[in-house]
Order: structure tokens, then sequence, then C-alpha cells
């Protein structure tokens, strides 16, 4: 009777345990969702990465149609982050984890103090905090703290934690931050500053969609662009656009954010040097001024010679009819060229590198093309498409294919590796560790971004990953 009555007995304290944990998370998860998305951090920062429920966000992308096409060949994307967080924290980070110590509001941001995290934690860690200053280990005089070998302080409620002590003080103080930018709907928000500031939201849904926008001025048009889906070939990626200039200018911010890249720099000044030394002259300024819309591709990579050859185009396509292409073909005035026709298109071939880098040039009927050799204009010329068009308000439309994007780069590190252009890395290190990452971001099928320019903003939405096609109307 007594073993009877203590089985019973230790069942109703195993239920009353278990009746007061859920009841102590539904109320602390109750208390963290309480408050905002709030990012405390240096006024010098310049990418924010924030979340309403970061645990939610964790886990939607971890279980989701894009990472599960990535896992057979890369099964754990983030593995790098996680153990770096374990050694950190010497906590193996987990969605659950995460909720339970540091809630679901999150930001994470990066400045030159270093990186770091503004969360709003519940009672757990609270309490935790608070023992381990009645121990004496908790935050000083100045009100920074330390755990393992990370600092952290505390202001509004939210805990500002980093491995830089800098970043830290910086954030305790600073009142000019950038504001930050935060959807609740949004799974992840991810927000820059700079010339281009902006931001773009992450939402749930199959192929990663995303909508944002950034400070970024653009050609406004009232035509539909046709050019996109106009290409006979799929590209590996393209840009349109109303305006050469818009593409111009956002290569030129694309070029001061490789810059920071160590490989990138020596490569720009090779291939200035290189056009340079072919006497390529740049089109004149107005020389694209009567046409519609513009479209840049690169269609491959030829890696049989030398040196790699992009295999690209331009296309310009007019309203009403084009003019004489004698504008590009002037780009090779200091050049011998070969008068060519291909399908009825009259134009100009320039051999600079043989038949590999031979630049053509040629008109259609509504369009001037300008390929990076003869095979390319040879399979472009009178087959660019009249459509489908993009969305009536599209101003600006970038298409990739990531099969195709991948396979480009899987050669291109094989030969820089085989080369010994990669530091420290063999071409073993590179087939064992990089090429199955390049093969798993093959998987993801295509990129289709669309751009609404207003006012010196322009305004985006899209897929990162939408599975089976590379382009959607």
């Amino acid at each position: 009777m007594a073993r009877k009555r203590k089985l019973i007995t230790g069942w109703r304290l195993l239920f009353f345990t278990i009746l007061v944990c859920a009841v102590f998370l539904a109320v602390d998860d109750r208390f963290v969702r309480g408050a905002p998305a709030r990012g405390f951090y240096p006024r010098s920062t310049y990418l924010m990465v924030s979340s309403w429920d970061f645990p939610r966000a964790w886990t939607t992308i971890d279980r989701g149609d894009v990472f599960e096409r990535m896992k057979e060949d890369w099964p754990r994307p983030y593995r790098e982050l996680e153990l770096a967080t374990r050694l950190t924290t010497g906590i193996r980070p987990t969605p659950e984890r995460w909720n339970i110590w540091l809630g679901c509001r999150t930001v994470f941001a990066v400045a030159p103090e270093g990186v770091g995290i503004t969360a709003y934690p519940g009672r757990l860690l609270r309490w935790a905090d608070a023992l381990r200053g009645a121990f004496g280990f908790g935050p000083g005089n100045n009100g920074i703290g330390q755990y393992r070998d990370v600092y952290y302080a505390w202001r509004d409620g939210y805990l500002i934690a980093s491995p830089s002590r800098a970043y830290v003080a910086a954030a305790c103080i600073d009142e000019t931050a950038p504001l930050l930018h935060s959807d609740s709907d949004a799974l992840l928000t991810i927000q820059w500053e700079g010339a281009h500031r902006g931001f773009v939201n992450l939402a749930p849904g199959d192929g990663m969609p995303i909508s944002g926008q950034v400070e970024f001025t653009a050609t406004d048009g009232a035509r539909p662009i046709t050019l996109p889906q106009s290409w006979p070939v799929e590209p590996a990626v393209s840009i349109s656009a109303r305006n050469i200039g818009d593409i111009a200018r956002a290569w030129t911010a694309l070029d001061a954010a490789l810059a920071r890249a160590e490989i990138y720099g020596p490569l720009r000044a090779v291939t200035a040097k290189a056009i340079a030394a072919w006497g390529v002259r740049p089109p004149a300024a107005d020389a694209f001024e009567s046409a519609d819309h513009v479209s840049i591709v690169l269609l491959d990579v030829d890696n049989s010679g030398s040196v790699p050859i992009p295999r690209a185009a331009l296309a310009a396509r007019f309203a009403d009819s084009a003019p004489n292409v004698q504008p590009l073909a002037e780009m090779f005035a200091e050049r011998q060229t070969v008068p060519y026709e291909w399908k009825g298109s009259a134009g100009i071939m320039a051999p600079l590198l043989g038949m590999a880098f031979s630049p053509c040039v040629a008109e259609t009927p509504y369009d001037w093309i300008l390929t990076t050799n003869e095979s390319v204009m040879a399979d472009v010329a009178g087959n660019l498409s009249e459509g489908p068009a993009c969305g009536a308000d599209v101003d600006i439309a970038l298409r990739a294919s990531w099969e195709k994007l991948g396979a480009i780069a899987e050669a291109l590190v094989l030969r820089a590796a085989e080369d010994g252009l990669v530091p420290r890395r063999s071409s073993e290190d590179i087939k064992a560790d990089v090429i199955p990452r390049l093969t798993a971001l093959s998987r993801l099928g295509g990129l289709t971004v669309d751009g609404v320019a207003r006012e010196g903003t322009l305004k985006f939405s899209g897929y990162l990953a939408k599975a089976g096609e590379s382009e959607l109307p």
C-alpha cells in the first residue's frame, strides 16, 4: 500500500512539475512577445538582420523547399555559424534553445567595431544573470559584463552581446545609430546603409519570396520591357533596364561592394589593362539615348583557352525601328574589323583574340546586338523574340539560373586551383570542400527579381530560388 501511495505521489509530482514548466513557458513566451523588435548597435553599423520571431524563421528556412534541395550536397550550410556560437558560448544553438534563452525578437548587426546581437530574453536568462551578479560575476560599474568570450550589457530591457567590447560599449551609448526597419510579417529583414541604403524582406513560402526597396535612381517608363524573356538561349544571368545608364550605375554600386574581396582588385586591374590593350572604346554617352530598353546577359564562360572568356551579349530594343548600329561599331574603330551578316542581320566582327574573343555588332529591325564572339551572335541574331513582356510597371528585371551559375563557378574555381591561384588550397581541397557547396547552390532553380522605379527609390519583389524554372514572366 505504501509503495502504491509513493507511486501515485511520484506521478502527481511529475504532473505538477510538467504543468508548472508549461505555465512558465507560456507566460514567458507572452512576456517576450510583448516587446517590439529593436536594435541597439554603434552608429557606424552598415548591416542589420532582424526578425520578430527568429526561432520560427530559423525552423521555417531549415525545413523549407530550398534547403531541402541543397542538403544532399551541403547538409548543414550554417555549420560554421553553429560551431562558432558553440565555441563562444558553450551552448549548441537550436531554435528551441534560442527561444528559451534569448526569446524571439532578434537583431544581428555588423559594424567596424565588430559583430553583435540585440535580443529580448525571457525571465530565465534574466534570472541567471541576476544570480551571476549576486555572486560577483555580473556587469561591472560600466554596465558591461562578460560570459566566456562574449561581452554583454542591458539597455531598456534588451540584451546587447558581442565578442567585441568596443561594439557593446558603443551600442550602449549611441543615440544616432541607423533606424531599424523591421517587418513583423517577414521571416527576416536584411537592411544595409551607405550610398544605396535599403532593405529586403524574406517572406515565408516556397522559392524564398522577397520584397524590399533600395535608394537607387532608375528610369521610369510606361511601355512594358520584353528583352528579359526574349533570349533564345537561357542566360546564366541577365539584367534588363530602360536605360544603359541604370545598368552602369548598378554595376558601379556592385563594383564598390566587390572591392572588399581580396581577389577582385587584381582581377579588375587585369581586365582594365586587357581592354585598354585591345583598343576597345566605351560607347558614346548618348549611344543608347533612343533605345526603349536594354539587356545584358552572361550565357557561359569559355574555359578552354589560355584565359577564360565570357560568352556574353548586350541587346538594345527600340520602340519603332532600330537606327544604324554605327555608334556600337565605333567601339572597335581602332581595330581591324570584318563585315559580317547573320541571318540577314548585317554587322561587323572584331577578332581581338582569335574566334574565342571576337566581339560582333549587328542590327535587326528593332534591336542592336553586341556579343563577345561570333558563335554567340550566330545563336542570337534573328532569334530574339518579342517577349513575353514583364509587368507594365517593371523598370529593371534581374534573372539568373543557379544551375548555370553553379556550373560556371565550379569550372572557374577548379581552374584557379589547378593554376595555383587559390592560396593554401589544393585542387583536392577545392573538390572536397568548395565544389559540393557550389553543386548545392546549382540546385536552387531560378532567381527572378523585378524592380519599379519611383522618385529615387527602386522597389523590388520576386524569388531567390524558384524551383523548376529560371525565369518567371
